[in-house]
């Protein structure tokens, strides 16, 4: 059974369900502990990985992480090393692909976005930890701001002038048409490695700017490919205005992000892993080679072989040696009824 990261109600719901089915559990995990400005958020997510996040490690046969850091996190929460891999997202590079000649126009005027300016696009849950704030302080006269995720308008939106639009939370299949819209992908997250947003908006052909997280460096992203910036509002600020003055440099970067992609995030390679994933982990589990933390399967075979043992004991006994005539003539008996009901 699939989790999607421990700090997740329905992750312990799924923990807790998979062992009483005899079902093996994949966690894919996508964050470490993450800063955030409340203390108190702090110490929920401690106490989330201090308890039910190590019981999560400890059933999951399998645990996928996107880089070194999050691969750090979960064995020091008590996870085997064998247990751990890594898998990087793919992407599907047909869906996610640079807008045609007049199209980014076409899908500006659906979106009713403007057809005459630089557009930033921030696309993610408006919380601290995705940097939408800091975005949306940085909001000048040289581009516009638009923001994708989130139901209601955050009122750090536009609190520092500048022009910004709020989308909201649209289906996924949109994001593709929204990618084509824009001329820049910003993403100022924290503790997030290489999030698919940005992959979608590389395999777009748009410039991206994100942290410069230790994440990345498993990645091997060329400069070329991508910005990086520190988490400063002065130093983002500026990695936007050059780019929204320089529509040269946003397609040279553009493309070398395509490209990365191509040779890197290829969708069949990761699909075929994953599934190669799910089959093994389920042949272990049939086998029963493997622990699944506090359920194992020697505990299984101990309880599957004293069912046996315990079907076996009700039985009905063979007849003995002494009573083999009685036996024979009620086998001919039986044959004898089995005649007389067999049709012509």
């Amino acid at each position: 059974m699939p989790i999607h990261d421990v700090f997740y109600l329905s992750s312990l719901v799924t923990g807790v369900t998979a062992p009483i089915l005899g079902r093996p559990v994949v966690l894919t995990q996508h964050v470490d502990l993450i800063r955030h400005p409340s203390r108190v958020v702090e110490a929920a997510q401690r106490t989330v990985f201090r308890t039910y996040g190590r019981f999560l490690f400890s059933i999951s046969a399998r645990i996928l992480v996107l880089n070194d850091r999050v691969q750090e996190f979960v064995a020091e929460g008590g996870a085997a090393s064998e247990r751990i891999e890594f898998l990087q997202n793919g992407v599907d590079v047909e869906a996610y692909r640079p807008a045609l000649k007049g199209e980014a126009a076409q899908q500006r005027i659906a979106l009713g976005l403007p057809l005459d300016r630089v557009l930033v696009l921030f696309a993610g849950r408006p919380v601290p930890k995705k940097g939408f704030d800091l975005l949306a302080d940085c909001a000048g006269p040289e581009f516009d701001l638009v923001f994708v995720g989130g139901e209601q308008r955050p009122m750090e939106i536009g609190r520092n002038g500048g022009r910004s639009y709020f989308l909201g939370s649209v289906p996924r299949v949109r994001m593709r048409e929204i990618y084509r819209a824009a001329d820049v992908f910003c993403l100022p997250s924290l503790g997030e490695g290489f999030p698919l947003t940005v992959q979608e908006a590389m395999a777009s052909g748009l410039p991206v700017i994100t942290t410069d997280d230790e994440a990345y460096r498993r990645y091997q992203v060329p400069p070329e490919a991508i910005c990086f910036v520190r988490r400063d509002q002065v130093e983002l600020e500026g990695a936007l205005n050059r780019l929204a003055h320089d529509a040269a440099l946003r397609v040279q970067i553009g493309q070398r992000a395509r490209e990365y992609v191509l040779s890197h995030f290829s969708w069949e390679t990761h699909a075929q892993r994953l599934v190669q994933i799910y089959r093994e982990v389920q042949m272990d589990h049939e086998a029963g080679s493997r622990r699944y933390g506090l359920f194992s399967s020697r505990r299984r075979s101990r309880k599957q072989n004293a069912a046996a043992e315990r079907t076996k004991q009700a039985r009905p006994k063979s007849p003995s040696l002494g009573h083999e005539a009685k036996w024979v003539r009620w086998r001919l008996r039986v044959a004898g009824w089995v005649r007389k009901l067999r049709p012509i």
